[in-house]
């Protein structure tokens, strides 16, 4: 955010819908149906196969980024050495958080076609602006590179608390 507001760069928040299911599985997974569940057969051991990533699987997280940051890679993005979630290309900042991100570019022109490509990629994913609010945080920005953060809802949270 402080980069953003140093530059007046433009930013975008978007959320990518269901993530962890966007990613194709690596791996073959089996499972028994759910209770309620009655598959149309006379064959009491059969099984369902997986074809998507499930939140939960033990690489869910891992395979999201991977097939997240392939698709980024490939519009040029690579990660920073300090922070893998911290991508860049030669003007612009993509940073994710598990299934959130902010794109950071000099115009609102340039973020909503990194937004286009994602899209054209196969990846769901909403709009949800620019970066008034994220992960909890309100943002409100001056001009000039000068910017507070608060988190309101925390605060009000924590000041009901007390007795």
């Amino acid at each position: 955010m402080t980069i953003a507001n140093l530059h007046t760069f433009h930013t975008k928040s978007v959320d990518f819908v269901q993530a962890y299911p966007q990613a194709e599985l690596k791996s073959t997974i089996f499972l028994r149906s759910p209770p309620g569940v009655e598959l149309a057969t006379d064959n009491e051991e059969m099984v369902l196969q997986l074809i998507h990533n499930l939140y939960g699987l033990k690489d869910a997280g891992r395979t999201w980024y991977e097939q997240l940051t392939d698709g980024l890679d490939a519009m040029g993005f690579i990660p920073t050495e300090s922070d893998p979630c911290i991508l860049i290309n030669s003007t612009d900042i993509i940073v994710l958080f598990v299934d959130d991100c902010i794109i950071i570019s000099r115009t609102k022109a340039d973020a909503d076609k990194i937004y286009q490509e994602l899209e054209r990629r196969k990846f769901k994913l909403t709009d949800e602006g620019t970066l008034e609010e994220y992960l909890g945080l309100q943002n409100k920005h001056f001009g000039g590179g000068s910017f507070w953060v608060s988190q309101p809802v925390l605060i009000e949270k924590i000041l009901a608390s007390i007795p």
